[in-house]
């Protein structure tokens, strides 16, 4: 398989195995308080929550924000094939990730179908 250099997503998911988590490249541009401790923290939330319902996830993106908060975030964009249970699988993934402090500066924003990620 060729690897596009150029292109910060498919590098990491190419590594981690896993086609529906993306990376924006703001995760390497931006600073973040304990960034890489907090992706990793994430990856395994959002990866058991992938398993369980693959079916209803289209996609999840991570970003960080550092425009629009006075400090920055990371922004946990999940997509959705369509709006049945959204809301009950979104709910269900924020407690997970706000059980820890760590998440205190992570925002989750799930969205549906045609939406652009």
């Amino acid at each position: 398989m060729e690897i596009d250099v150029k292109s910060p997503d498919l590098i990491i998911n190419t590594i981690r195995g896993n086609e529906k988590i993306y990376f924006d490249k703001s995760i390497f541009e931006e600073s973040l308080d304990n960034k890489f401790e907090i992706i990793q923290y994430l990856m395994k939330i959002l990866e058991r929550f992938l398993k369980i319902y693959d079916n209803h996830i289209k996609e999840i993106k991570l970003l960080i924000d550092s425009e629009n908060h006075p400090e920055p975030h990371l922004i946990v964009v999940i997509k959705f094939k369509n709006k049945e249970n959204i809301f009950k699988i979104s709910e269900q993934i924020e407690n997970k990730i706000y059980e820890n402090p760590k998440s205190k500066n992570v925002l989750v924003y799930p969205i549906t179908g045609g939406t652009d990620v």
